[in-house]
């Protein structure tokens, strides 16, 4: 994956070691300053969205778990595998995945909108 081969390349210029560990790595000083190979944290995730957010003057909510939603969403898009991303996100139904990445609200607006009498 090309995504990987670049976070490699990241870390191998930052010095970290690339062969083993985690994908994302924790960039907290600490771990940074002793070249440790440590995972990043739900909320160290949350507070670099958080960051970003503001560095990029969002105005909405944004957190990791934003970044689960939008995957399950994009997944569903391009293949139309419900099951997959039902799966994938470790949900009981396909119609709790279909409310959670927001298809079901998407397809009801659809409908409202082509509607005529």
């Amino acid at each position: 994956m090309k995504a990987i081969a670049n976070l490699k390349k990241v870390y191998k210029e930052l010095g970290y070691p690339t062969d083993s560990g985690y994908i994302f790595k924790s960039l907290y000083r600490k771990y940074v300053k002793e070249k440790e190979d440590h995972y990043i944290s739900k909320s160290g995730v949350n507070d670099y969205l958080a960051y970003l957010k503001d560095l990029l003057n969002i105005d909405y909510p944004i957190a990791s778990h934003s970044l689960r939603k939008t995957w399950g969403y994009t997944v569903y898009k391009k293949t139309h595998n419900i099951a997959l991303v039902m799966k994938a996100l470790n949900h009981t139904s396909e119609a709790v995945t279909l409310r959670y990445i927001g298809i079901e609200q998407e397809q009801l607006d659809d409908t409202y909108l082509s509607f005529e009498i």
